[in-house]
């Protein structure tokens, strides 16, 4: 493993190191029980039930969706999205996925893009103080 150089790197690590953290916490917790669950995921799995347990768009369905949301920020020069909507889009692409070395990919951009996010909220916090 290479060593942090940059300060976005050190960021980067002392982020991993809580999310390390919990890890552990939820370990001790949890235990084996994580060894048990299904991934439950699939283009046709139902990701948003409504009532009892009626599903109205299956995962492919809203990952769509959540793209045409996602692109249509950029139409406009001066739009970006929000971290709400990158994440979103990158969680649905995962939720879709049934391959277990595609949805591995899929939820190791997510987990890059949300400790991307807690580093911007770090540094917002260290800017306000």
């Amino acid at each position: 493993m290479a060593l942090a150089r940059e300060k976005w790197q050190i960021e980067t690590l002392a982020v991993l190191d809580e999310v390390f953290a919990h890890r552990v916490e939820q370990e001790r917790r949890y235990g084996g029980v994580n060894d048990r669950l299904e991934n439950g995921t699939g283009p046709e799995v139902c990701w948003i039930p409504i009532g009892d347990d009626a599903c109205n768009a299956t995962a492919t369905e809203i990952q769509k969706e959540f793209r045409v949301q996602y692109e249509a920020l950029f139409d406009e020069k001066t739009r970006l999205p929000s971290w709400m909507h990158l994440v979103r889009e990158e969680i649905a692409e995962a939720f879709q996925e049934s391959d277990p070395t595609r949805l591995e990919e899929e939820l190791i951009q997510v987990a890059a893009l949300c400790v991307s996010w807690i580093e911007r909220l770090h540094k917002k916090s260290s800017a306000d103080n």
